[in-house]
């Protein structure tokens, strides 16, 4: 199934936004708990995230409070395989 269309939060394949590159901005005006803006931090992208509930805008924030180095390395191996794995669709 190569035109296999992912929809939703598919984290595997926002671990490594192949669609973008570093420094870019990335928008999420449904931002939620802050999914995509936590993997465009952790993959060097610039974010902008709108949500219209406080609560869950804290919960983004929050979310944010990570060491990037740390997160990538601890899970490069898992990174890879995820990736590794899309790329058969």
């Amino acid at each position: 199934m190569k035109n296999k269309i992912i929809c939703g939060h598919n984290v595997e394949v926002l671990n490594q936004f192949p669609w973008s590159n570093k420094g870019d901005v990335v928008l999420d005006p449904f931002n939620g708990s802050g999914t995509t803006t936590k993997m465009a931090y952790l993959n060097y992208r610039d974010y902008i995230g709108i949500d219209c509930s406080e609560k869950y805008c804290n919960i983004a924030k929050e979310r944010l409070k990570i060491n990037r180095e740390n997160y990538l390395s601890d899970n490069k191996e898992i990174i890879k395989k995820k990736i590794k794995q899309l790329s058969r669709y």
